[in-house]
């Protein structure tokens, strides 16, 4: 098991199913699978990082044996416990909704 990488043109489908690209520039992106054994690597990645991406499987079976804490240990999470700026945006990847994300991705790029 191993991430994935790829450098790609985000783009966006227009009415009449024009095709814009959204960057000028290929993106570098990192698919870093949640598996605990690759959990480390995204510590390789982190000095060139620009955006995060965390995506959530709604049919991946929830129960676990083992707990994990998010933020502080007997605290109900907050995002104020965060100290990078936290952003969210609402994609289905199932009904091939992404043209959010996929600007998400143009405006983090073109930023730096």
């Amino acid at each position: 098991m191993q991430e994935n990488e790829a450098y790609v043109i985000p783009t966006i489908e227009l009415v009449g199913e024009v095709i814009e690209p959204l960057t000028k520039e290929p993106v570098h992106i990192v698919d870093l699978p949640g598996h605990e054994k690759l959990r480390f690597k995204f510590m390789e990645f982190a000095p060139i990082t620009r955006g995060i991406i965390f995506l959530v499987d709604k049919h991946q079976d929830s129960s676990s044996e083992d707990v994990e804490y998010l933020g502080y240990e007997n605290e109900d999470f907050k995002f104020e416990h965060l100290e990078n700026r936290v952003e969210f945006i609402s994609c289905s990847v199932a009904n091939n909704e992404v043209n959010n994300l996929k600007e998400w991705i143009s405006d983090v790029y073109s930023g730096y």
